[in-house]
């Protein structure tokens, strides 16, 4: 009988994700793979907004009720296991709840291991609570300071990590007992970074800079956290950052698409630049430099030692996690900040690399540089192994 082993999504499910989890190498192996999304119960922002580059229909199960979701994990048997990719908090309970005392489960929710900023102090939690409040995100809150062993839930088999910051921190968005195997592999970044960095093959002819796109004023990740963008403004101010840049080096910039943007529903943007999708590590490894806010693939620059330029702004500033963000990769890699909104210094340009730095970012966040995890073994033969021994 084949095993049987099936990946959950709280948000849809992108082609991307295909390689990015590792669920092809697993179709390789013999075993028999069931891509199930469970968006519309967990986000429905997201459901209703990310409706490109998505897993075919015909490859993905999508759930409309958490009835049906519970059917369907008891007729999955006790041979199953199940791969959760997202953190165990109030949405994602009932996630968890079904699944049978003879199953199992684990997480590959925080393989990308991002720079937390340092914790707000009293009276900005309070502001920020009463800025965004929500009776959801209240209840949200209650629920994670409840000890968990009311709950009467099956603790995970085990959860993957990428690099060594965060452990505690990460550990504690799973549910966890003392059995369970808490597996460091490298970050699925540098696991990307493995399989470009070979490649002769350029995206781009000529030089570049690239930017890496988050889709800021319209990701539902942060429509869903309150996030406040005057998209006309923001845009506004990274193409003339843009423009000046590429008058002051010579130098063209690209875009590496966000994977859950959709340019196409906001053609009126960024028009005047080449965007590229899913293209994130090619572009980092042949560009002369890269601009980013806060996003995780910052680590691909590091990776390619690459000198990184970290663009802020007014409407980053006023959202308080964003603007620590970027203050914290800042901190962490030794980065120039630009604001947006104000004169920009071009005389920056080209920009030094710390490379003490960079080196232990990549052991905290990427790859651990000692012990047992150090190898460059691919991230899918690693995790293939770890689930095949359960």
């Amino acid at each position: 009988m084949a095993k049987k082993i099936y990946f959950l999504f709280a948000t849809p499910p992108l082609q991307s994700y295909l390689n990015r989890y590792c669920i092809d190498y697993f179709d390789e192996k013999g075993w028999e793979t069931h891509i199930v999304d469970l968006s519309y119960l967990v986000n429905p922002i997201a459901f209703k907004t990310i409706t490109t580059g998505l897993i075919a229909d015909s490859k993905r199960e999508v759930f409309y009720s958490k009835r049906e979701y519970k059917r369907y994990v008891k007729a999955a048997g006790t041979n199953a296991i199940f791969v959760f990719t997202s953190d165990f908090y109030l949405d994602t309970f009932f996630i968890h709840r079904y699944i049978g005392a003879n199953q199992k489960y684990g997480y590959l929710n925080r393989l990308d291991n991002n720079p937390e900023p340092e914790a707000a102090d009293a009276s900005a939690r309070v502001n920020r609570l009463f800025s965004n409040f929500s009776v959801k995100r209240l209840m949200n809150s209650v629920f994670i300071r409840v000890p968990r062993k009311i709950w009467n839930i099956k603790p995970a088999s085990f959860v993957v990590l990428g690099g060594m910051a965060n452990e505690s921190n990460y550990i504690n968005l799973c549910y966890t007992d003392a059995n369970t195997v808490i597996k460091h592999i490298h970050s699925l970044d540098y696991d990307r970074y493995l399989q470009v960095k070979d490649n002769s093959e350029r995206m781009v002819k000529e030089p570049y800079c690239v930017f890496i796109d988050q889709f800021l004023p319209y990701h539902p990740d942060g429509i869903a956290a309150g996030m406040d963008y005057n998209a006309q403004r923001y845009y506004s101010e990274l193409a003339e950052c843009f423009s000046r840049i590429e008058k002051a080096t010579g130098k063209k910039v690209v875009i590496a698409a966000h994977p859950r943007s959709d340019y196409g529903q906001h053609s009126d943007v960024l028009r005047n630049y080449t965007i590229f999708r899913f293209k994130t590590a090619e572009l980092i490894k042949d560009a002369d430099f890269v601009l980013a806010h806060f996003s995780t693939s910052i680590s691909l620059a590091v990776a390619f030692n690459k000198p990184v330029v970290l663009l802020s702004g007014d409407d980053i500033n006023q959202n308080t996690v964003p603007r620590k963000c970027v203050e914290k990769y800042a901190e962490l890699l030794d980065l120039p900040i630009w604001n947006l909104s104000r004169q920009m210094d071009m005389d920056q340009i080209p920009i030094k690399i710390n490379a003490g730095a960079y080196k232990a970012y990549m052991h905290e966040y990427m790859k651990p540089q000692t012990g047992e995890d150090i190898c460059d073994k691919p991230f899918k033969t690693r995790l293939y192994e770890l689930v095949s021994e359960l």
